[in-house]
């Protein structure tokens, strides 16, 4: 039985590029640094050529998950989001068949939530666009 994150008033439903809505909760100020420091220590991205952003490739990857699991759900739960898109009920064992996930035996897939971090992870967001809205949600400090 799926399982659905309330939308209250306050709550901005954000549709992706993909056409996903989800709801951001943003991370508090102590989060954002240790995630940070955990990903990024020594290294400054800005001054990094294309081909060096891509060797630390695993540590934006890991970023992007801990502030897809730790900020965003899904509107209207997994299920729907599945038919958004027209995914089959077997998305997760044909993702997991794509050699895609890499870091698979992090995740429970049993877990509602676990998977719904896949989905929003390999399917939900796609483009730039949908990845600044992330960083500009949950690391918003104001």
């Amino acid at each position: 039985m799926a399982t659905k994150k309330e939308v209250n008033e306050v709550e901005e439903v954000i549709t992706l590029s993909t056409g996903v809505q989800v709801v951001f909760q943003p991370m508090s100020q102590n989060e954002v640094q240790d995630l940070v420091l955990a990903s990024f220590s020594g290294m400054n991205l800005n001054k990094m050529k294309e081909e060096d952003v891509l060797q630390h490739g695993d540590k934006i990857l890991r970023y992007n998950t801990t502030l897809i699991q730790d900020g965003v759900h899904l509107v209207g739960g997994l299920d729907t989001a599945i038919k958004t898109l027209g995914l089959s009920k077997n998305w997760v064992k044909q993702l997991l068949r794509s050699g895609k996930v890499l870091d698979a035996d992090l995740y429970d897939l049993d877990d509602e939530r676990d998977q719904e971090i896949l989905f929003l992870r390999f399917y939900g967001f796609k483009t730039e666009g949908d990845f600044q809205v992330l960083t500009e949600k949950l690391l918003s400090t104001g």
